[in-house]
């Protein structure tokens, strides 16, 4: 028996299983995603976190790039990295990052800066129908940490 080339068959074959996984995955991702926010009875009583709900919503098109809503227009790239989703932010209410960035550090918010080249990653739940928020960035999400969006159905 030839175990080398058995080896070297076995290997290609679930290299080809892996490979396919990837594309699979990332085209159920793509379509539209409906934003909801678990909120405190303190913040339920805020008519901002209110309106708020209503307007969370987010966009992965095929493309790689992306569209959210979150109080204002967002647009950047996404990409899918194991069971997570990451959204590097290009612009924000038609500002550029850059524009962003330029403006928060001249008004002494360096940190805030910084946070704007960080990208938003989200969890992806194993049935690929729910993101939320990585627990890693839930600090600098503030209130926004319980942010869920869920796939629409035929939203592609």
């Amino acid at each position: 028996m030839n175990y080398p080339r058995i080896a070297i068959a076995l290997s290609f074959a679930v290299a080809l299983v892996l490979a396919a996984c990837g594309p699979a995955l990332e085209t159920k991702l793509v379509g539209k995603w409906k934003g909801d926010l678990k909120l405190t009875k303190e913040q339920a009583s805020n008519p901002g976190f209110q309106a708020l709900i209503g307007l969370l919503s987010l966009n992965l098109a095929a493309d790689k790039t992306f569209k959210m809503d979150m109080g204002a227009p967002m647009e950047g790239k996404w990409a899918l990295d194991g069971k997570q989703i990451k959204l590097t932010m290009l612009k924000m209410g038609g500002k550029s990052v850059d524009e962003i960035k330029s403006g928060l550090a001249k008004a002494g918010k360096a940190k805030e800066a910084e946070d704007f080249s960080k990208p938003l990653v989200l969890n992806l739940s194993d049935d690929a129908t729910e993101l939320t928020i990585a627990p890693e960035q839930a600090k600098q999400m503030g209130p926004l940490s319980s942010m869920s969006f869920k796939k629409q159905a035929g939203g592609s």
